[in-house]
């Protein structure tokens, strides 16, 4: 496969992507589960940027953008899916709750799915080296300095948050295989958690977390590997705008690597996005799939389909 076929596909996935993500926000927005809207939000968001970095040139007030919802991105969508754990294994275990304490857990869950990503936003301003790293036909993306603050400061959340998401992933094993425990619905939710609908979401929710956990170990270990300069001489060549081309990062593996981890995020968005939809519109969805396959193999390939 060819770069540029290679980056057309890239762009169409992170297209459909978007697509996905904001048909599930609707969607979601209906049901007013707040964990499931901002999870679909930060899908959103993050196939849209990574769309519009693919078809973008060097433009300093988008990437100056960009980079920062990515930052917000790499840290929401693992809080978010704490949030959406959290509700499903509330759902399970004890779908009657008081009032008062949902209260409290939705303020809750604001401030993990959006404060502490607005709070790391601001953090990332004071550990980045460079205004942006701009990568050939892949985009902005954000530079932070090879130190151990940055390590702390940044990096770590995504991990934290996804060893707090696999406790409640087990949670929610131990709630279903325990004795008289079956998924139930709960009072405020309006859909049925029926067993299809649970193990959609189930797994979905655990690619995300080995995706977002993968990503973030991989950056770790390269902030571990280079953690060579001081806090003092965070901003020395702040406005200065560093330049890969293509060439340079297809011969170094390492940059080769963190470029094409792009292809994990969509792929995760995808599933994420799959796993929130509702179950009528998960079978509406693979209709239409099913209906596009047979228009590409009978209009486009001219291959007669298979009678059974």
């Amino acid at each position: 496969m060819t770069l540029s076929t290679e980056l057309a596909l890239f762009i169409v996935a992170a297209f459909f992507g978007c697509i996905l993500s904001l048909c599930c926000l609707s969607w979601q927005t209906n049901s007013m589960n707040i964990s499931s809207v901002l999870l679909s939000s930060w899908l959103l968001i993050g196939c849209f940027v990574f769309f519009v970095n693919s078809l973008a040139m060097n433009a300093k007030i988008w990437c100056d953008i960009s980079i920062k919802l990515m930052v917000g991105v790499y840290v929401g969508v693992p809080a978010s899916i704490i949030c959406v754990l959290h509700r499903l294994y509330m759902t399970i275990s004890s779908p009657n709750s008081i009032p008062d304490k949902r209260l409290y857990q939705l303020l809750c869950k604001l401030a993990l799915m959006l404060g502490i990503p607005a709070l790391i936003i601001v953090v990332h301003i004071i550990v980045q080296d460079r205004r942006y790293i701009f990568i050939e036909q892949a985009g902005c993306i954000p530079s932070i300095s090879p130190s151990l603050f940055p390590l702390i400061a940044v990096l770590i959340w995504p991990l934290l948050f996804n060893l707090a998401s696999l406790a409640y992933l087990g949670l929610v094993t131990y709630s279903i295989w325990a004795p008289r425990g079956e998924p139930r619905t709960s009072p405020a939710s309006p859909e049925t958690l029926t067993l299809y609908c649970f193990l959609r979401l189930y797994v979905s929710l655990f690619i995300g977390i080995v995706c977002t956990s993968s990503i973030s170990l991989f950056l770790l270990a390269w902030v571990i590997d280079n953690s060579n300069i001081s806090v003092n001489s965070l901003h020395h060549d702040f406005q200065t705008v560093y330049i890969l081309t293509t060439d340079q990062w297809l011969r170094n593996p390492q940059l080769r690597t963190a470029v094409e981890l792009r292809w994990l995020w969509i792929s995760s968005s995808l599933v994420l996005a799959f796993g929130l939809f509702p179950n009528e519109r998960a079978k509406q969805l693979f209709g239409w799939l099913a209906s596009v396959k047979v228009y590409v193999r009978t209009r486009i390939l001219h291959r007669p389909t298979s009678t059974a």
